[in-house]
């Protein structure tokens, strides 16, 4: 054991005072110089105190009865109470101590009296005995589990070897096993090749004579189509034709409305009804005729598509 000499035992280790309120800044410090010093006031402008301690703006409270002493709330009064007995108690406790009321130099002279370390040591030889007793029995305990070790092994080994031979006469069953498994699958294997070289000569006889239909529907298909596109040709050019028969009777039409109006426009008796009348059926028939190409050409075209 290691003993420190030092004193380690105070009485009490709290502060005994208390710091008193500020009356520059409301707060209780232990420094001697205030932060309000040098500050302003933002009620009366003055430098040396804030505005929360600032009392020149205040109203003066005289009729008002002022309490001189404060009584404490029952709670706070068990709190001290408390507070007071746990510190006694303490107290007590290092005072019963027998080296309460000694110094450090007398603790000393004590300790080299009453010879401490001496019966220490006499507690440390008692204990090395008995850590020596143990240590014995741990190597007695050491070597029996070496020779379980040993035995254990030789165990392990003959184990081992049987392990082996067990696992060659497995194998050899497993292999006898997969060779019977293998010959039959093979015959099964060489019967379903020979069936599915059957399927297949039947398969590409049946695809030789589908991509020969094919071949065929194909080529008439093409002819068809050749056909549509020489019909929609020829039905194009006589379009453009009946478009300029038509441009050029509106050509026609236009030009007699032209004259007609030039005649209007001179000075002369009445109009003739009978040529008004000529102009308006010519223009009409063929707006008519026009109509009807059109729809011609539009039902000849669904038919072909469908």
């Amino acid at each position: 054991m290691e003993y420190n000499l030092r004193p380690q035992w105070r009485q009490w280790t709290c502060a005994t005072c208390q710091h008193p309120t500020c009356g520059r800044c409301g707060l209780s410090h232990a420094y001697n110089n205030c932060y309000a010093v040098n500050r302003q006031c933002f009620i009366c402008h003055n430098y040396g105190h804030y505005g929360r301690m600032c009392r020149t703006l205040l109203p003066t409270r005289k009729s008002m009865n002022i309490r001189t002493s404060k009584e404490k709330s029952s709670k706070k009064k068990v709190r001290d109470s408390l507070r007071l007995s746990s510190y006694l108690d303490r107290k007590r406790i290092m005072r019963e101590l027998p080296f309460s009321s000694l110094r450090f130099g007398s603790f000393r002279e004590t300790v080299q009296n009453n010879n401490i370390l001496k019966e220490e040591l006499l507690n440390v030889k008692e204990k090395l005995v008995k850590s020596s007793a143990l240590k014995q029995e741990l190597q007695c305990a050491l070597e029996r589990e070496r020779i379980l070790e040993q035995k254990l092994s030789a165990t392990e080994n003959r184990n081992t070897e049987l392990s082996v031979r067990l696992q060659s006469i497995s194998q050899e069953k497993v292999q006898t096993q997969i060779t019977e498994k293998l010959t039959a699958e093979i015959v099964d294997l060489r019967k379903q090749l020979e069936d599915k070289h059957k399927h297949c000569d039947y398969v590409l006889q049946y695809l030789c004579d589908t991509e020969a239909s094919y071949e065929r529907k194909l080529k008439e298909e093409k002819e068809i189509s050749e056909l549509q596109r020489q019909c929609y040709a020829k039905v194009e050019q006589n379009m453009v034709k009946k478009y300029e028969d038509l441009k050029a009777s509106l050509e026609r039409d236009i030009e007699i409305l032209r004259q007609h109006r030039m005649n209007q426009n001179e000075p002369q008796g009445r109009p003739n009804e009978s040529n008004m009348y000529q102009t308006n059926q010519c223009h009409l028939s063929h707006t008519n005729s026009f109509r009807n190409n059109t729809r011609s050409s539009r039902n000849y075209r669904g038919r072909g598509r469908y």
